[in-house]
């Protein structure tokens, strides 16, 4: 089984369904400590699942989802014996990623607001950045007149407008 993953991500081995109750030595020998490795498009997840100890009949799958290759602390591990099991868990695995993911401008209730900042160019000194506001929240929006002193006494001006959103604390008293 190879699991279904969104576009930019990679997914290196399959998951080899074997009975390991009537399977013979050659099917055993499937079961590695490297069957499945899936890496998110930016390279910050690996949902990783194995066999241990490797080949034996009485093994068990370990899978686990690992943040950053910090590999001594998975941020979640299962080990199981049933082939359903992992596939459910991959599943889940690749729907949990995507949600701390996220996309931007989406809110995420585990990480918070993906904001996507646009720049658009005004001539050659001026830019303008903007990020959509947020639903029910007030809008602040002050322009910004910044100038920096440069060698040889030429200046660089550039006025810079942001909206301000205000949003009150989660556990405000």
């Amino acid at each position: 089984m190879k699991p279904g993953v969104p576009r930019g991500w990679t997914v290196r081995g399959e998951l080899p369904k074997v009975d390991v109750g009537t399977a013979g030595e050659d099917e055993l020998d499937l079961l590695d400590e490297d069957l499945v490795q899936i890496v998110d498009g930016t390279r910050r997840y690996i949902i990783d699942v194995g066999w241990y100890p490797a080949g034996a009949r009485n093994g068990r799958f370990v899978c686990m989802i690992v943040r950053d290759d910090d590999w001594d602390a998975p941020i979640q591990q299962i080990e199981t014996a049933a082939y359903s099991a992992v596939r459910q868990w991959l599943k889940q695995a690749v729907e949990e990623i995507k949600e701390r993911l996220g996309q931007p401008g989406e809110f995420s209730t585990r990480v918070g607001l993906f904001l996507k900042a646009t720049r658009r160019s005004v001539g050659r000194r001026a830019r303008k950045a903007s990020v959509a506001p947020l639903p029910s929240s007030p809008t602040v929006s002050s322009p910004v007149d910044t100038r920096e002193t440069l060698s040889a006494g030429s200046r660089v001006s550039s006025s810079i407008t942001s909206p301000i959103r205000v949003q009150p604390a989660l556990n405000a008293p």
